[in-house]
């Protein structure tokens, strides 16, 4: 399967503009970042890096933490 179209194919069924959702998560691959350029792609690649680890450390101070 390529993971690329499917990446795509459910943008476009959910109606998601690519630009307005830089990070995407794929089940079984890992994280996909996106950006007008290389620096943009970089710069989300870092913020989601940030916002996962955060998340990480939270349920390890509350493992009943609501990811709401």
């Amino acid at each position: 399967m390529n993971t690329g179209k499917v990446i795509i194919e459910t943008q476009k069924e959910r109606n998601i503009e690519p630009m307005a959702v830089p990070g995407i998560v794929v089940k079984h691959h890992g994280s996909f970042r996106l950006g007008k350029d290389a620096a943009s792609s970089v710069y989300h690649a870092v913020v989601m890096d940030v916002v996962v680890e955060m998340n990480r450390k939270t349920l390890t101070l509350n493992p009943k933490a609501s990811m709401a």
